[in-house]
């Protein structure tokens, strides 16, 4: 049986949720047939699903599938095993330590600029930027491009990371200019946090409600919400709002005990810690992800 056969049964079998007899199916095309294609679709089987051993259960096949990802890549270089390989590396960033995660960031940067010059989309270049950005979340260089992007395509993932590229940098007028534009897909705490940061205080504070009904307190977001409160002069509320986070403290699982000096609003110190919290706030828009199985008729991928 010919590989693109074979690799439709598996399909089939993926889609009917039979995950046994598709990984089954995977390996024997990656086994009769060795290419890049059974490789890469073997390997994203591996770090999508895992791998199903006897009696049903299924266990972390995450290093498995990149040793096929990378037999996969080593035999042709192309958007599909690109995209794939960046899967697996996101999936390697959820256990990495901070001083592992610079290095894959880098490595998915230059997987996807390489694959840019050979197939562009808007997707392939946002997940560029993106990774570019958690590199260096202060370099302004991209800014431009992702502006241009937003242009193009305005999809939450697109807008706000564009967005968050302006607050890291404090880019007021940008930011406020992204904010009127799409300020209807934006997240309220993602502006709020922005307004806090570039000292718009009364701005911050007519979203403040909204964000608590709509987010998780985290310590960033209590610290844009004290600090929005008191420097507009809203005390009643921000007392308000302070009692309240402490009675959260010993339940919510972001918010530590150090978040008792985000409440203490009349110290000039808590006030120099909350903004010391805002400024390094940063965070990373989601990424784009696309099927990356060959031969997948449901996402017309072709063999």
């Amino acid at each position: 049986m010919i590989a693109k056969e074979i690799n439709q049964k598996a399909m089939d079998a993926l889609r009917r949720q039979n995950f046994a007899e598709a990984q089954h199916l995977f390996f024997e095309n990656a086994k009769r047939n060795p290419s890049h294609k059974t490789y890469n679709n073997l390997g994203y089987y591996l770090i999508s699903e895992g791998l199903e051993c006897k009696g049903g259960k299924v266990r972390n096949a995450l290093k498995l599938g990149i040793k096929y990802l990378n037999k996969a890549s080593e035999m042709d270089f192309s958007v599909t095993n690109v995209c794939s390989k960046v899967d697996a590396i996101n999936l390697m960033l959820e256990d990495a330590k901070n001083e592992e995660k610079a290095a894959l960031y880098q490595e998915a940067y230059d997987l996807l600029k390489k694959a840019l010059e050979s197939d562009y989309s808007d997707e392939l270049q946002h997940n560029m930027l993106r990774f570019s950005y958690l590199i260096n979340p202060y370099n302004k260089e991209n800014i431009e491009k992702a502006k241009q992007l937003t242009e193009r395509n305005s999809s939450y993932e697109i807008v706000s990371l564009y967005f968050y590229m302006l607050l890291a940098n404090s880019l007021v007028k940008e930011g406020n200019d992204c904010i009127e534009k799409f300020g209807h897909i934006l997240d309220s705490a993602d502006m709020l946090l922005f307004y806090a940061k570039t000292s718009q205080y009364e701005k911050g504070c007519a979203l403040y409600k909204t964000v608590i009904e709509e987010f998780c307190i985290d310590e960033p977001i209590a610290s844009a919400i004290v600090e929005c409160l008191i420097n507009s002069g809203n005390h009643k509320d921000a007392k308000t709002f302070t009692s309240t986070l402490k009675n959260e403290i010993k339940e919510n699982q972001f918010l530590t005990q150090r978040s008792l000096r985000i409440i203490e609003k009349n110290s000039p110190s808590s006030s120099e810690y909350r903004k010391n919290i805002i400024n390094s706030f940063c965070d990373s828009s989601p990424y784009f992800t696309k099927c990356c199985y060959f031969g997948c008729e449901m996402h017309n991928n072709p063999w």
